[in-house]
């Protein structure tokens, strides 16, 4: 298993189109797959087709203008056709306030190209409000 640039530059890609509010792009960098997966943060957003996914983020992108995401330092891996990237990356408000926000995403070489086949996004919650009492961390 090796660092993949390719794999960073495609989230990258997507962050920018997302940020641009360009759904066009975002759905372009898209895995063609009809079981492509988009799990969101809210709790509503777990779309298990790329037909239900690529609505509803073309409806959000259309209504919000885009969201500002910040990248964090995105890892991602490859073996093959096949990587994954994780980051710890966050959404600036419109107040300028920042969303910290976690990104994981598995990826897939089509026809030469990457594409995502898998999005998550989640704001996470410590373990007090998650489970109502301290873990270890």
């Amino acid at each position: 298993m090796d660092r993949s640039p390719e794999v960073e530059d495609l989230i990258r890609r997507v962050y920018d189109g997302m940020r641009r509010g360009d759904a066009d792009l975002v759905v372009g960098l898209l895995s063609s797959d009809r079981h492509f997966v988009l799990i969101g943060t809210d709790p509503e957003e777990w779309y298990v087709d790329r037909d239900s996914a690529t609505r509803v983020l073309r409806e959000q992108l259309e209504a919000t203008g885009g969201f500002d995401i910040v990248g964090g330092d995105p890892h991602a891996y490859g073996e093959g056709d096949v990587g994954w990237v994780a980051d710890q990356a966050s959404i600036r408000m419109p107040d300028g306030a920042e969303v910290p926000m976690r990104v994981t995403a598995v990826a897939r070489r089509e026809s030469g190209n990457w594409r995502l086949v898998q999005w998550h996004a989640s704001v996470g919650m410590t373990n007090e409000e998650s489970f109502g009492r301290a873990l270890p961390t």
